[in-house]
């Protein structure tokens, strides 16, 4: 969803593209987010064109992600009992 974006908004290469890719595996969404940025200047504009809810979409997408990762992270500490709370 964020490559299509970037290749529509941006008229980005494949060069650059492949780049934004590897930009998004570590979590650098910030194409996207100036993107939202300029969006959000002119909403009912960028409602219209599909631009504004693409780039919200991906902003959602990443949080979901954010959430599942500290969610299963939290899930393997209370299994393997690491996590020890001490009443002192």
């Amino acid at each position: 969803m964020a490559l299509s974006l970037a290749r529509d908004k941006l008229s980005y290469s494949q060069t650059q593209l492949d780049d934004f890719s590897n930009k998004l595996r570590i979590g650098d969404l910030t194409p996207i987010l100036e993107i939202y940025e300029e969006d959000i200047k002119s909403p009912v504009r960028s409602a219209v064109s599909g631009t504004l809810l693409r780039s919200a979409f991906v902003q959602v997408q990443k949080a979901k992600v954010r959430h599942f990762v500290v969610l299963a992270i939290a899930i393997l500490v209370y299994i393997t009992g690491t996590f020890t709370h001490r009443w002192t």
